[in-house]
């Protein structure tokens, strides 16, 4: 069994081969449409998998006991955070969005670590090339890293809580803000997720390029009892199917299946 937890949807079948396994799970799991296994080519076959159809499976993040803890119980006072690295320019726009939108109090930010350079934190070709003529020094997040506790407060502080993209779509925050019974804005999934939150019912899928991300912000600021109602359902789905319990559970019933 190989287990695959890169952020990358690559699918290492090079050493899947190699090392005969029988099993691949894959946390970034891209299924791809049927109508690709019937390509001309079977090197397009090779490249996505279809030849080890049956025995390749997502495996994507899920939530320990800790997390499960939940976020203190605090006025909800934000109308939107989000906090994470500087891995994905997306999330920069996400950002620039939200400040930008001077109704909506959204606190937290993007951070850079000390291996980070300037153009990891540039959205316009033209400022990762004006980065990269200057050496592409050091980059400096808007924020610091936030501490656990600090992080689970403002959770708890928090009407909605967004998530986006990193070096993959699965973060630990698209689990987490559920977790904290906080209402989960997210970009539409591009990943296979087995009993995945479903948009409108348990959270809110956006459009990929964020062109309605405030106006989901506002209509669910604006809107206590469907907050609660989303929040209290999301959570109940997350018990029931992506726990760390869960998790073990799902894989070795498909181990026994398969294997």
């Amino acid at each position: 069994m190989l287990l695959d937890g890169e952020d990358d949807a690559q699918l290492r079948l090079d050493l899947l081969r190699a090392v005969g396994a029988g099993m691949y799970f894959k946390r970034e799991y891209h299924k791809q449409p049927a109508a690709l296994g019937r390509a001309w080519f079977r090197g397009l076959r090779s490249v996505h998998g279809e030849e080890f159809e049956g025995r390749i499976f997502p495996l994507p993040f899920s939530v320990s006991a800790a997390a499960l803890s939940g976020a203190p119980s605090l006025t909800r006072d934000i109308d939107v955070s989000f906090v994470g690295q500087a891995s994905h320019r997306k999330r920069l726009a996400a950002v620039r969005l939200l400040r930008s939108a001077t109704d909506i109090r959204f606190e937290g930010g993007v951070y850079a670590e000390p291996t980070d350079r300037r153009s990891r934190l540039a959205e316009s070709w033209f400022d990762i090339m004006a980065a990269k003529l200057v050496g592409d020094p050091p980059a400096r997040g808007s924020m610091s890293r936030m501490g656990r506790e600090a992080y689970r407060s403002l959770l708890g502080r928090s009407k909605t809580a967004l998530s986006i993209r990193g070096g993959g779509f699965d973060t630990v925050r698209y689990w987490e803000i559920v977790a904290a019974k906080t209402p989960l804005i997210s970009e539409a999934p591009d990943i296979d997720i087995p009993h995945n939150f479903e948009h409108g019912v348990h959270a809110v899928f956006c459009r990929p390029d964020l062109s309605d991300l405030t106006y989901w912000v506002r209509r669910l600021r604006d809107d206590e009892a469907e907050r609660q109602r989303m929040a209290e359902a999301a959570y109940s789905h997350l018990l029931a199917y992506h726990t760390t319990a869960h998790r073990a559970s799902y894989l070795l019933k498909l181990c026994a299946q398969v294997l």
